[in-house]
């Protein structure tokens, strides 16, 4: 569906992130009465309320679409070429601050911390036959040893520093947060 389209369907607030049905006109329907019916059921309430993996979506003329590229579309008047990131980690937050036109790999740069993790950073883990911390960092897709570090500070220091160096998000590796319904 072209942007457009989708903007005489739906009202995108960028400040809030919020979605919303609006009035159709007739030419949308077979009948009258299907529009005055679907008017007064969804014309002015919000829109792609329902969490699949904490992302908000929906469905447009029996199409399924999530939310945050929906919006993306409105704003910008394209579709995003990449994958969207939001930027704080909250996948229902869809204000337009908080949305990026990203590759996969830089979406990969800005994930939270996975709730196994031992090491309390991404890309460190204990390798028992070195009785060490593993470091690696990705870069353009592949994944690289950094090193092998008996204390755990001169890992983190080391996985910060390759971070950094390979141009990661600020808030790669924070800890999860709920999202927001």
């Amino acid at each position: 569906m072209d942007p457009e389209t989708l903007r005489q369907l739906l009202s995108y607030n960028p400040q809030t992130g919020e979605l919303v049905w609006l009035l159709r006109d007739e030419s949308w329907f077979r009948k009258p009465t299907d529009a005055k019916g679907w008017n007064k059921k969804y014309a002015g309430t919000k829109a792609f309320q329902t969490l699949y993996y904490g992302y908000l979506h929906g469905h447009i003329f029996k199409k399924h679409y999530f939310a945050h590229r929906v919006a993306w579309a409105i704003y910008h008047g394209s579709w995003p070429s990449g994958q969207i990131d939001h930027v704080n980690g909250l996948r229902s937050d869809n204000r337009i601050v908080n949305l990026r036109d990203v590759s996969h790999s830089d979406n990969q740069k800005n994930v939270k911390l996975r709730h196994d993790n031992k090491a309390g950073m991404p890309g460190i883990d204990w390798k028992k036959h070195a009785s060490a911390w593993r470091v690696r960092v990705s870069r353009e897709g592949k994944r690289h040893l950094v090193g092998y570090f008996k204390n755990l500070d001169e890992a983190v220091a080391a996985r910060k520093a390759a971070q950094n160096q390979a141009a990661y998000h600020v808030n790669h590796g924070r800890i999860a947060v709920r999202h927001i319904p």
